[in-house]
């Protein structure tokens, strides 16, 4: 084999080495885009869970306030319990408001002012049947995704999820 045609040869080899490389480096980077996206999923869930759990933790402190908790909280409550000492009706009405706020992402927000905490597309039921409360949160698990929110206890749509909590609570009636 002459000195030439060995040299051929090595750009051949080079040529299918940075093929090789190229392919792995975007198997790797779909490994990370994939990564990402799971991660994002569970810290949804994580979000949900503990959502959930404080209101039921809300609900177990103050069961004569549970009315309040059970509706949406569309303004701010008469009374602020930080600055103000609260009765318990007052004071479930006040951190159900604070409640909805932080389910929407509004308790976290961006340099612009935008809402960035919370679920995506976050919908929540809280039910109060007998001694027991409910919650019920659903959310979008990918912000590409379109479409409303799903219908508490209905069937789900693809990309969304679901997480229901309930506990007893003493003296809760609905």
């Amino acid at each position: 084999m002459s000195i030439s045609a060995q040299r051929g040869a090595g750009l051949v080899e080079l040529a299918i080495a940075v093929l090789v490389i190229s392919v792995a480096s975007l198997g790797l980077a779909r490994a990370q885009l994939a990564a990402r996206e799971f991660g994002f999923s569970a810290l949804q869930r994580v979000q949900a869970v503990v959502s959930a759990q404080s209101l039921l933790e809300v609900a177990r402190s103050a069961p004569g306030a549970l009315p309040a908790l059970a509706l949406p909280a569309n303004q701010a409550p008469a009374s602020d319990c930080i600055e103000h000492a609260c009765d318990d009706e007052q004071w479930a009405a006040w951190t159900a408001w604070r409640w909805w706020l932080h389910l929407g992402g509004a308790s976290v927000s961006d340099s612009a002012g935008l809402p960035v905490g919370g679920l995506l597309g976050s919908r929540a039921c809280v039910a109060i049947i007998e001694a027991e409360v409910r919650v019920e949160l659903g959310w979008r698990d990918d912000a590409r995704q379109v479409g409303a929110a799903p219908a508490c206890s209905g069937s789900l749509a693809p990309g969304w999820r679901r997480v229901t909590l309930s506990s007893h609570v003493g003296g809760a009636r609905g």
